[in-house]
């Protein structure tokens, strides 16, 4: 920047003007005399110190009015024609690091506080959006340890937010607690308090199948169809549902259903109510198109059940009433085709009614009979029984 001027005070009123300039490192003060006169050229001049020591400067006033100095300073001989012998000059110079421009050094400074203060607001921006992320991933799990990390690493940032995480890990831990109380009972109905309390829990579907094994042992224990059944209607997709019902299918190959009951004593009660009204259609219409056996004969049909009828109802005989006994022994299987039969044994008694009163009344026989998978007797036979 510019030489800075410095005071000159000239020790009486003269039109000759002295000026220095410069920049000096340190302070001066300067005794300028004019010892001849005449001007640029030719008058003379000397430079003492302030403390009265020359400082070995004797020389005459430049045609151009200019003499360096020391430590960069310049005298500037103005009107150097006016300059008289005697004329004296005091000049005193302060040093440039005494009166430096601060303005770059104070520009420098704002600007970079400028830039600290977008950094710090970038940053701080760029925390709280990383607070946030972690804050929504924390709030959605049940794991404590994530909701931990976040207390641990966002200690003083939104204290709501803190709040809620705070909130949220004392509901898991809690509910941890219950889940160990239900487990350390082991039954279904802690389990199934602990789900209807804990909705959406980590450990609900754990429960449930815990649930799910319980409900199968109680219906293995039992080994019914209608415990294995009720198993599936509770747990349709369960884990053991397959098993369910392959035991059910496996009971039902050789358990005796109740339909299948009643199936079988419709078809025996409709054939002897045929006999004692003598209806030989009646009979037939309970029996298969193919009989395996009937009264001991191979392949018999419509001919061979009207044959047994007639020998029932020999001449002497009145009336005709058979009763059958509700002793049923029915065992289930399937044939080769895969259909059920039923191989059915049960007692039936024969009251008759004789023209000679001195003549039997009264016998009992063993029915030893099969029904196929449509109701219909395929097999038919009877002894009498003592």
């Amino acid at each position: 920047h510019a030489p800075e001027a410095f005071s000159v005070t000239a020790s009486k009123n003269c039109e000759a003007n002295l000026v220095v300039s410069g920049h000096p490192m340190k302070d001066h003060e300067y005794l300028v005399r004019i010892l001849s006169s005449g001007g640029s050229g030719i008058s003379r001049f000397t430079v003492e110190s302030g403390n009265g020591k020359e400082t070995g400067v004797t020389a005459v006033i430049p045609e151009n009015g200019r003499y360096d100095l020391e430590d960069g300073l310049t005298l500037y001989f103005s009107n150097s024609s006016a300059f008289e012998k005697g004329m004296e000059y005091t000049v005193t110079v302060k040093s440039n690091d005494r009166k430096k421009n601060y303005v770059p050094l104070v520009i420098s400074l704002i600007f970079a506080l400028v830039v600290a203060g977008v950094m710090c607001c970038y940053l701080n921006d760029a925390n709280e959006q990383k607070e946030e992320q972690a804050y929504e991933f924390a709030i959605e799990s049940n794991d404590p340890m994530v909701l931990q990390q976040y207390l641990d690493n966002y200690k003083d940032f939104n204290e709501a937010h803190r709040d809620s995480i705070q909130a949220r890990l004392a509901r898991i831990q809690q509910t941890n607690t219950e889940w160990t109380n239900a487990v350390v009972s082991g039954t279904r109905d802690a389990l199934m308090q602990y789900i209807k309390d804990n909705p959406g829990s980590i450990h609900e579907g754990e429960a449930r199948n815990k649930i799910d094994s319980i409900d199968f042992n109680e219906a293995d224990k039992a080994k019914t169809i209608d415990a294995y059944q009720a198993y599936l209607d509770e747990h349709p997709d369960g884990k053991f549902a397959d098993q369910a019902k392959n035991e059910i299918d496996g009971m039902k190959a050789t358990t005796v259903l109740p339909d299948e009951e009643m199936m079988i004593k419709s078809a025996f009660r409709k054939f002897f109510q045929s006999v004692n009204s003598r209806n030989e259609d009646g009979v037939v219409s309970t029996m298969a198109g193919t009989i395996t056996s009937f009264l001991g004969k191979m392949g018999a049909g419509a001919p061979e059940v009207a044959e047994f009828i007639n020998k029932l109802y020999k001449s002497d005989i009145v009336n005709m009433n058979w009763h059958i006994l509700d002793d049923y022994n029915i065992k289930k299987s399937a044939d080769q085709d895969g259909a059920y039969k039923y191989d059915v044994v049960f007692s039936a008694e024969q009251n008759i009614e004789r023209k000679d009163a001195s003549q039997p009344k009264y016998q009992k026989y063993q029915i030893t009979a099969t029904v196929d998978s449509e109701g219909k007797i395929s097999s038919f036979n009877m002894k009498k029984m003592q």
